[in-house]
This record gives structure tokens, C-alpha cells and sequence, in this order.
């Protein structure tokens, strides 16, 4: 079970994080802060205690994540009785889609993140079908892991 999670964790992070968006999107603070009176924690403990704002990408790259991960649920799906179809049809969709998998590492790297809707999307498909389908025969199968994992190293460049 600890690996189908690290599974659909890895999954909905290297998904989760695709392309770039407009960075002008993203809105400067400009409230003054002496105009404020002072408050019970330091001003400069919050932003320590709290991540930098993520940037939500475009609608147009969360759609491209959102096919990927369709077809990778696919193919899990299709070949859930069969563990070397299954890794050899993630190996294909990865190979195929290299560049999409390097552009979510570089979004995920630069703070950026899917839409919330687009988010919850992939997690109940990842709930409901990924995980029912790996759990089915092929979540211990050494082939199937590699082949994830491979999914993990364009994620970690």
C-alpha cells in the first residue's frame, strides 16, 4: 500500500506541476506596512511560517497534464492482469511525452501548480481507478516500479 501511494503522489506531483504560466499574473503586494499597528508576532515570522504563493498555470497546459494523466490511467487500466504490458505502456506514454514530464519538473520547480479543479480531477481518478487497477496484481511488480520511478527522475531534474 506504501507504494501505491508514493505511486499516486509521485503521479499527481509530476502531473500536477506542467508548463509555465505568465508570470505577470502573479500580484505584487503593495499594502503599506507602517500604516498598520504592530500585531503580537513579528511581521517577518509570517512569511518563514508560510510557502511562497504558488502561480496557477494556464488552463491550456493543465488540460495537456490532465490528457497525460488520462492515457497513464489508461494504460493502467487496460493492462491491469498483465504487469509487463502495464510497465511497457508506461515506458511508451513516458517516452512520448518526455518534454511534457520536463516542463512539469520546471513549473513545479518555479512554484506553480494546476488549478483546483483540475487538481481534484486527477486525485479522484487517482483514488477510484489508478490505485483499484495497481493494487489488482502489478503494485509489487519490479517492471511496473521502474517504470513509475521513471516518471519521478525527469520530475526530480
Amino acid at each position: 500500500m506504501t507504494f501505491l501511494r508514493a505511486i499516486t503522489m509521485l503521479t499527481a506531483l509530476a502531473l500536477a506541476h506542467v508548463a509555465s504560466a505568465d508570470p505577470s499574473t502573479a500580484k505584487p503586494t503593495t499594502e503599506n506596512k507602517a500604516d498598520k499597528p504592530a500585531s503580537k508576532a513579528p511581521p517577518d515570522k509570517a512569511p518563514a511560517d508560510k510557502p511562497a504563493k504558488k502561480v496557477t498555470i494556464s488552463d491550456a497546459d493543465a488540460q495537456r497534464f490532465l490528457t497525460f494523466f488520462d492515457k497513464l490511467v489508461g494504460v493502467v487500466v487496460a493492462n491491469q492482469d498483465d504487469c509487463a504490458k502495464m510497465a511497457t505502456g508506461i515506458n511508451s506514454l513516458i517516452d512520448a511525452n518526455q518534454a511534457l514530464l520536463d516542463e512539469a519538473a520546471a513549473a513545479r520547480n518555479q512554484n506553480k501548480e494546476l488549478p483546483p479543479a483540475v487538481k481534484d480531477k486527477i486525485e479522484k481518478k487517482a483514488r477510484e481507478e489508478l490505485t483499484p487497477a495497481m493494487m489488482k496484481k502489478c503494485s509489487a511488480d519490479k517492471t511496473v516500479q521502474t517504470a513509475f520511478m521513471r516518471m519521478g527522475a525527469s520530475h526530480k531534474k
